[in-house]
C-alpha cells in the first residue's frame, strides 16, 4: 500500500511539473508574441499576446493549489487585480493608465496582505527595509519631478505600497523560508519602473522589451509559491 501511495505521489509531482513546464512556455511565447505584435503596431495582436501571458499566472496558480490555502487565496485575488491592471494599460490613455495604476495598487496591498497573512519576522528585516527604501528614494528623486502634477499623489501612493510588499517579502521569507517570494517581489518592482519610465520620462518599445518579460517571470514566481503557506 506504501508503495502504491509513494507510486501515485510520484506521478502527481511528475504531472504537476508537466503543467508548470507548459504553462510557462505558453507565457514565454505570450510575452514575444506581445512584443513582437508592439513593435509593429498590431493592437490585437497586442492584447492577445498580453492577455493569454496574464492569464498563464493565474492558471498557474489555480493548478498549484492557491484555492487550498488562505494565503493562496489572497494571492489569487493579487493576480486577479494585476490581470485587470495589465488589461487598463494595454491603453496609453492617462485615464487608462490610472485605472491600471489603481488595479495594480489593490494587487500590491493584497500581496502585502498575503505575505503578512503567511508571516512576517520583523526582527530580520532591518537591513532590507533600508535598502528598499533608499532605492525608493532614489526613484522618487528621478521620476517624480517628471511626473504631471495631478498623477504625483497616485505614483506617489503607489511608490509606497509597491515599497511596503517588497518588505514584506523579505519579511516573510525570514519567517518561512521561500527565497522566490523577495526575488520576484524585487524583479516585480523593477519591472514597475520600466512601466513609469515609459509613461512619464521617454516611451520607448525598449522599455516594453525590458520590462514585460520581467513582470511576467515575477508573476510566474509568485504563481509558483502559492502551495507553500
Amino acid at each position: 500500500m506504501n508503495q502504491v501511495s509513494v507510486e501515485i505521489a510520484a506521478q502527481m509531482d511528475e504531472t504537476n511539473t508537466t503543467r508548470l513546464m507548459i504553462l510557462m512556455g505558453i507565457s514565454a511565447i505570450s510575452v514575444i508574441f506581445y512584443l513582437f505584435a508592439d513593435s509593429k503596431k498590431i493592437a490585437k495582436g497586442r492584447v492577445l499576446g498580453k492577455m493569454t501571458a496574464a492569464s498563464c499566472f493565474i492558471i498557474l496558480a489555480l493548478l498549484m493549489g492557491a484555492s487550498q490555502s488562505t494565503f493562496g487565496q489572497i494571492m489569487m485575488a493579487a493576480f486577479f487585480f494585476c490581470w485587470l491592471g495589465d488589461l487598463f494599460l494595454l491603453s496609453r490613455e492617462q485615464k487608462w493608465f490610472l485605472s491600471g495604476l489603481v488595479s495594480f495598487l489593490i494587487g500590491h496591498l493584497a500581496f502585502t496582505f498575503a505575505f503578512y497573512q503567511r508571516g512576517i519576522e520583523t526582527k530580520a528585516i532591518l537591513f532590507p527595509t533600508l535598502c528598499v527604501i533608499f532605492s525608493g528614494l532614489l526613484i522618487g528623486y528621478w521620476l517624480l519631478p517628471k511626473v504631471s502634477k495631478e498623477m504625483k499623489v497616485p505614483v506617489l501612493v503607489y511608490m509606497i505600497a509597491i515599497i511596503t510588499m517588497v518588505v514584506c517579502a523579505f519579511g516573510t521569507h525570514h519567517h518561512t523560508s521561500n527565497g522566490t517570494i523577495p526575488l520576484a517581489a524585487l524583479v516585480f518592482m523593477v519591472s514597475d519602473i520600466y512601466v513609469a519610465r515609459d509613461q512619464f520620462v521617454h516611451q520607448s518599445f525598449t522599455n516594453r522589451l525590458i520590462g514585460a518579460p520581467l513582470y511576467f517571470g515575477a508573476q510566474m514566481a509568485f504563481a509558483t509559491t502559492v502551495s507553500v503557506a
